[in-house]
């Protein structure tokens, strides 16, 4: 018997999703794109290698995401998703500063207020990770506990009592 820590392995669980995307996103291109696919091909600069050569780029591409989503789930199995999530801040923060520092870009006040929340926010992260918090979810445990306070009901003698009458 599988149980749930087993079936988010990464391997498994993509083999279970990826397949119902193979079966829909094709289903999904063709009804967005056949109307515009006979004008498109039929466009001079477009020769006759031109139909391989977007295929052989579709898989290529369908192969790196593959092995991105693998990546992801991956890292998310031996953290969590909290931990990616920040990690995913902390790119994107550092994709804003590279883009003041090398293009130029210019920061409203509210860019800035932002920037700083998000510093703030991935700092106290790491300060209650370096503490020894748990940052992992772990629902088993709360589920467990749950179940518990289900199967105990506190009832206090002098609690009221409601009665319901049928009406005649």
């Amino acid at each position: 018997q599988m149980c749930i820590r087993d079936s988010l392995k990464p391997l498994p669980l993509m083999l279970r999703t990826v397949p119902f995307g193979i079966l829909v996103l094709p289903v999904l291109i063709l009804a967005v794109e056949m109307p515009n696919l006979p004008r498109f091909l039929e466009e001079p600069e477009r020769g006759d290698g031109y139909i391989s050569h977007v295929l052989v780029l579709a898989v290529v591409c369908g192969v790196v995401a593959f092995f991105l989503l693998f990546t992801e789930l991956f890292l998310i199995h031996l953290t969590s998703s909290l931990s990616l999530s920040v990690a995913a801040v902390c790119k994107e923060l550092i994709i804003v500063l590279l883009s003041v520092i090398f293009r130029g870009e210019k920061l409203n006040a509210v860019n800035i207020l932002g920037f700083l929340l998000c510093v703030t926010g991935v700092s106290l992260y790491k300060y209650e990770r370096a503490r020894g918090a748990s940052a992992e979810y772990q629902p088993v445990a709360v589920m467990d506990e749950f179940d518990q306070d289900l199967d105990e009901p506190e009832i206090e003698e002098s609690s009221p009592t409601l009665e319901v009458h049928a009406a005649q």
